[in-house]
């Protein structure tokens, strides 16, 4: 796939309920609580689609920018100094080329924010991109999953808040701290 934002960013064009948060594993209620449960105040939600989370989070007295450079309004990268200590990217993953998840979440870490939140479907998507392939660029099991978070989040420790089996997988990361 030569250019798979610009086929992302066709489809956020022509379907308006595309990139609005519709996997029951991380509605934004949820994830507002596990924000608010880890004293999380300043959020970046990193491939945030239409921006529904950053819109309910904001609603909800935490300040939550947005970044998707398939969005238009949401295109412009933050800083990686910009200071958030939460970073959701949810139902983003599998979005992404293998031969590009690496640095994706590499890019996530040099954030380096105490906490992420991951939303990862691990079943073929509904959408199909323009070109006719499935929207799920990566269908992969938790345990594929699990080895590459770890592999580019060496200093942090992984939670499972919820595991459907191929369905999804919501999880937090946490960087370990040294005593």
């Amino acid at each position: 796939m030569s250019n798979y934002i610009e086929e992302y960013k066709e489809i956020h064009l022509q379907n308006p309920k595309y990139g609005t948060n519709n996997d029951p594993s991380a509605k934004p209620a949820d994830v507002l609580s596990l924000i608010q449960k880890n004293d999380c105040e300043y959020v970046l939600d990193y491939g945030c689609g239409k921006g529904v989370l950053v819109e309910f989070i904001n609603n909800n007295n935490i300040i939550c920018e947005g970044f998707d450079p398939a969005v238009e309004e949401f295109s412009n990268k933050p800083s990686y100094e910009t200071g958030y200590d939460c970073i959701t990217c949810l139902d983003v993953l599998e979005h992404i080329p293998y031969n590009e998840i690496d640095d994706l979440l590499s890019d996530i870490c040099s954030f380096d924010s105490e906490y992420t939140f991951f939303n990862i479907a691990l079943r073929k998507a509904s959408q199909l991109l323009p070109d006719g392939s499935n929207a799920h660029l990566i269908v992969e099991d938790k345990d594929w999953w699990t080895e590459t978070i770890k592999n580019n989040f060496p200093k942090h420790k992984i939670k499972t808040i919820t595991y459907r089996p191929n369905h999804s997988w919501l999880f937090a990361i946490q960087k370990i701290r040294l005593r």
